[in-house]
């Protein structure tokens, strides 16, 4: 597995993992992501905060994504 920084041309691979998620999730009864969130304008923000990450398989393919954010007292030591 590879783990990158996502970058923009990444975002319908994104976008579509986090629509298998909703469904997932909604087939569970969770309501977890099943207002919108997260949203195409949210993981543009993501990435231009370089907070966005995408995971590929060895053959390349885009098989997770997910969000790192280190809390701002941790950047700041």
């Amino acid at each position: 597995m590879i783990i990158e920084k996502s970058t923009a041309k990444d975002i319908p691979n994104i976008m579509a993992i986090i629509a298998d998620a909703q469904k997932l999730l909604a087939s569970l009864h969770i309501d977890q992501w099943q207002d919108g969130y997260p949203d195409t304008a949210q993981i543009t923000k993501d990435i231009l905060n370089q907070e966005s990450y995408i995971v590929k398989n060895t053959t390349g393919e885009i098989v997770a994504t997910f969000m790192f954010l280190l809390p701002e007292s941790l950047l700041m030591q």
